[in-house]
């Protein structure tokens, strides 16, 4: 193959060696990673994997009722929960009713009253126009791994 510069000047170019060329590159990075020792390769996947775990949520132990006034939300788990986000009727996350809550200590039982309740629109919650059917708890542990309760509500 023959490439032309701009003053005119030939230059062969021969197709074998850029294919031997980039042979050769391909063959250093193949020894490079195989050089490397197993255990520095087995360690970051441990370490990956290790991360990965620590950002599961973990489901909450909690009991959720109503009466004509307010929801009920006990907290039976193990923990405290911090910054909690209590939802009624979403069909997805963010899409009911919901208010915040700073914090739920174990064995607490909070008495969440209907009309603190709000949609992102503004709308408040009416129970008696809207009967609850799903309630969603979504907090932050101690260990700050996310907290997920999603039930029926029971009357």
């Amino acid at each position: 193959m023959k490439l032309r510069i701009r003053n005119g000047t030939k230059i062969y170019f021969n197709r074998w060696f850029a294919v031997t060329i980039f042979g050769l590159l391909i063959a250093s990075i193949a020894i490079w990673i195989l050089s490397k020792p197993k255990s520095a390769i087995q360690s970051e996947v441990v370490q990956a994997a290790a991360e990965a775990q620590a950002n599961i949520a973990r489901v909450l132990a909690a009991h959720v009722d109503w009466t004509s006034t307010d929801f009920r939300v006990a907290n039976q788990d193990s923990i405290n929960w911090q910054r909690c986000k209590l939802e009624v009727n979403a069909a997805q996350f963010d899409t009911g009713y919901s208010v915040f809550v700073d914090q739920i200590k174990i064995g607490e039982t909070l008495a969440i009253p209907h009309d603190s309740l709000q949609a992102k629109n503004g709308a408040v919650y009416n129970y008696s126009t809207n009967p609850p059917h799903r309630f969603t708890i979504r907090c932050q542990n101690a260990d700050t791994r996310m907290g997920i309760f999603i039930g029926s509500v029971a009357q």
